[in-house]
C-alpha cells in the first residue's frame, strides 16, 4: 500500500519558492499560528487529491496559470517562475513514486494511486462541520447541498447512468440540466430520464439507509448522547407540475431534499423519542459538533478500500468544543482510524499539546510534529516549519554543545510534563488540597507504580536525578566530570520512560458490572460507577495493566440489596481478585474477562489497545 512520503510545494499559495515537508509515511500533527499557512497545506492536499474528480485537464491547470483569476499561485511569483503541488508516494517495497499538479503538467489521472487516494480520503474543517447545522431556526437542516459538494464525488452507485458512469456526482451533474431538448412525454427517451431520475433517487436512499446506523453508533456509543439521527429524504423530480396547476409542467430537475431529523432518547424512562424538529435552535454547539462528525466519520466509513492510500486531512474542526469534548473527538480520530494517515492541524496551542501527548501515549514512534509560524524573507511574508522537539530532544541537544546548566533546566520541564501527563489528577494535590512541586509529583510516580503493579525502579531513579540534576544549583558543588555523567544517566531515564505507554481507557462516569456465583450458590453482582478515568499503562515487554482509580459499588444478592454505595480507590483487578476469592471460583481470575462494560456489554478486555 502506498502512503504519503513527502508534499513539495512551489509558490502555491502562501509557499514563496519550494518548500519540502517530509512525512516518512507517518501521521503529523501541525501547529501553526493564524496565518502561517498551514491551510495552505490543506487546499493543496484538497486540490491535488480532488485533481482526479476534474473531467477536464483546464479545470486543474486554472489553478496554476497566472492569468486566470482562480488561481492558487503565491502572489510574490516572479515573471517565468512556475507554481506546483508535488506529492510524493511510497510503497512497502519503498518505491517511490511522484504525482505533479501544474500549468504544465497534470499527470495524477495516471494509475490508480491518486484515483484510489482520493475516494478513501477525506478533508474535514471547521467550516465543513458547520454546515451541517448553518442553518436559521426557522429552517429545515438539508444536507443536499453538502452532499452535491463535497459526499457525492465518493460514491459509486450499483447501477450506471450512461455507459461506464456509476459516480453519483457524474450521474447527478448528468440529471440536473433536464433534457436537453425535452422530448414529449410519450418518447422513449423521456421515459429513460424518469427511471433515471428514479433509480438516483433509490440509490441516494439506499446509501443514507448505509450510513445512517454507523453515524448513530459513533454519536451513542462513542460520543455518549442520548441522540438518534434520521434522514428523511424527498426525491428529486423531473417535469412535475408547476405549483397551483394541474396542466403545466416545470421542464425542470429539483434536486432532492436530505432533511436531517434529530430524536432525544430517554434511556431512564420508556417514553419515546423526542423529535426536535429544528435540533439547530435546541442543541448546543457540542452536540451538533458531535452529530456533524458522526455523520463525516460514517462517510468515511463507506468510502474504506482496503488497498488504497487512505489519507484523513483534520483543519481546526474542534475549535469551538471545550477540552472534554476535544478528548472525546482526539480518541475517535487516533483509535477508530489505524489505517489511516492523519494530518491534523490546529491554530489552538493547548490542543496541539493534548494531541501531541494522546498520538504519542497511543502509537509515538508512528508521529511526526510540527510548528509553523509566519516569517518574513526578502521583505516578503512566508511560512516558517520546524520539527516540534520535546523538552528532552532540546535537552539533548544542548548536552551536546555543552551547555549544561540549559540541559539541567530543561530535563527539569521535561520532569514536570511527564509527571503531570502519567499521574491522574488526584495525585497532583497533597492531602490539604495544595499543587505538589516536582520533588512531591516523583514521589507521587512511586506510589503510583506500586498502585498499578508495575515496577517503580525506573521512578525510584527519576528521583535520584532529581536529587543530582533536576533541582536547581544542584550541581554547584558537583565536579563536571561527575555531573556530565549524571545528566547522561538522567538522559537515558528519559529515553527509558518514553517507553511507558499510557492512556485513558475508562472515562469518568463510566459503569460497570461484575456477576459472580458465590460459595453459598447464590448469584451476586456488583455495579459499579467510577469517579476517576481509569488509566491503561503498558512497558514494551510487560502486560497492560489498569492503574487504580475511585470508584463507587453497590452489591446484590439476587435482586436484593446487600450494601448500598461505597466508595473505594484501587485497581478494578485487587477488586475483583477479592470477591472472586469468595466464589465457587466457576468464573475466571482473569478480571480483564468478568468486569463487563454496561454501555457495551463487553467484557474491558476490548480496552486492551497495547
Amino acid at each position: 500500500m502506498n502512503q504519503l512520503n513527502k508534499i513539495i510545494l512551489n509558490n502555491f499559495k502562501f509557499f514563496r519558492g519550494q518548500t519540502v515537508i517530509d512525512i516518512d509515511s507517518k501521521n503529523l500533527i501541525i501547529y501553526g499560528e493564524n496565518g502561517s499557512g498551514k491551510s495552505s497545506i490543506y487546499w493543496a492536499l484538497y486540490t491535488f487529491l480532488h485533481s482526479v474528480y476534474k473531467p477536464d485537464d483546464s479545470d486543474i491547470q486554472k489553478y496554476f496559470d497566472p492569468s486566470n483569476n482562480q488561481n492558487l499561485i503565491n502572489s510574490f511569483i516572479e515573471t517565468g517562475e512556475e507554481s506546483s503541488i508535488v506529492v510524493e508516494f511510497i510503497d512497502d517495497s519503498k518505491t517511490i513514486t511522484q504525482k505533479t499538479l501544474s500549468y504544465r503538467v497534470v499527470n495524477t489521472k495516471a494509475g490508480d494511486i491518486v484515483r484510489e487516494a482520493a475516494h478513501s480520503s477525506d478533508f474535514v474543517n471547521y467550516r465543513i462541520l458547520s454546515r451541517l447545522y448553518d442553518f436559521s431556526n426557522r429552517e429545515q437542516i438539508d444536507l443536499f447541498s453538502l452532499f452535491e459538494r463535497e459526499i457525492l464525488m465518493f460514491i459509486d452507485f450499483g447501477s450506471e447512468v450512461s455507459p461506464g458512469v456509476s459516480n453519483a456526482s457524474d450521474w447527478w451533474r448528468f440529471l440536473k440540466n433536464g433534457m436537453q431538448p425535452r422530448t414529449a412525454m410519450h418518447h422513449p427517451a423521456y421515459l429513460d430520464f424518469q427511471a433515471k431520475i428514479q433509480s438516483f433517487n433509490t440509490e441516494m436512499e439506499n446509501y443514507l439507509y448505509s450510513i445512517v446506523q454507523d453515524a448513530n453508533e459513533y454519536l451513542q456509543n462513542k460520543f455518549k448522547q442520548r441522540i438518534n439521527i434520521r434522514f428523511d429524504y424527498l426525491p428529486a423530480s423531473y417535469d412535475v407540475f408547476i405549483e397551483g396547476s394541474t396542466t403545466r409542467r416545470n421542464r425542470k430537475t429539483l434536486p432532492p431534499k436530505i432533511i436531517l431529523t434529530v430524536d432525544l432518547i430517554d434511556s431512564r424512562s420508556h417514553t419515546p423519542p423526542i423529535n426536535l424538529g429544528r435540533p439547530q435552535s435546541f442543541l448546543n454547539e457540542a452536540k451538533l459538533t458531535a452529530i456533524a462528525l458522526s455523520i463525516r466519520f460514517a462517510i468515511i466509513d463507506a468510502k474504506y478500500l482496503p488497498d488504497a492510500s487512505k489519507i484523513l486531512v483534520f483543519d481546526d474542526l474542534l475549535v469551538s468544543l471545550d477540552m472534554g469534548n476535544r478528548d472525546i473527538v482526539l480518541e475517535i480520530i487516533l483509535n477508530e482510524f489505524p489505517e489511516y494517515q492523519i494530518i491534523l492541524m490546529t491554530h489552538d496551542r493547548m490542543f496541539y499539546e493534548l494531541a501531541k501527548h494522546k498520538a504519542k501515549s497511543i502509537a509515538g514512534e508512528n508521529w511526526l510534529y510540527y510548528e509553523m509560524y509566519e516569517s518574513i524573507k526578502d521583505n516578503i511574508l512566508i511560512p516558517h516549519i520546524k520539527r516540534s522537539d520535546s523538552y528532552l530532544e532540546k535537552a539533548k541537544a544542548n548536552f551536546h554543545l555543552k551547555e549544561f546548566e540549559i540541559t539541567g533546566n530543561l530535563l527539569r520541564k521535561q520532569a514536570e510534563k511527564f509527571t503531570k501527563e502519567l499521574l491522574p489528577k488526584r495525585y497532583h494535590f497533597s492531602e490539604e488540597y495544595a499543587p505538589r512541586n516536582l520533588d512531591g509529583l516523583i514521589m507521587q510516580c512511586i506510589v503510583f507504580a506500586k498502585d498499578s503493579d508495575i515496577n517503580d525502579t525506573i521512578f525510584q531513579d527519576l528521583d535520584r536525578h532529581r536529587k543530582f540534576v533536576l533541582n536547581p544549583a544542584s550541581h554547584d558543588n558537583m565536579g563536571i566530570a561527575q555531573f556530565t555523567h549524571e545528566i547522561e544517566n538522567c538522559i537515558k531515564t528519559f529515553d527509558a520512560l518514553d517507553e511507558l505507554k499510557f492512556q485513558p481507557v475508562l472515562k469518568t462516569g463510566e459503569k460497570l458490572e461484575i456477576n459472580l456465583i458465590g460459595n453459598d450458590g447464590l448469584p451476586y453482582r456488583w455495579e459499579i460507577k467510577l469517579e476517576d478515568d481509569a488509566l491503561l499503562l503498558k512497558w514494551p515487554t510487560d502486560e497492560s495493566q489498569l492503574g487504580p482509580v475511585k470508584f463507587a459499588h453497590k452489591m446484590f444478592q439476587d435482586t436484593i440489596v446487600k450494601y448500598e454505595w461505597k466508595y473505594t480507590r484501587q485497581t478494578l483487578k485487587a477488586f475483583y481478585t477479592k470477591y472472586h476469592n469468595k466464589s465457587n471460583k466457576a468464573k475466571s481470575t482473569d478480571f480483564w474477562d468478568e468486569i463487563i462494560q454496561s454501555s457495551s456489554g463487553n467484557p474491558i478486555r476490548t480496552l486492551k489497545i497495547f
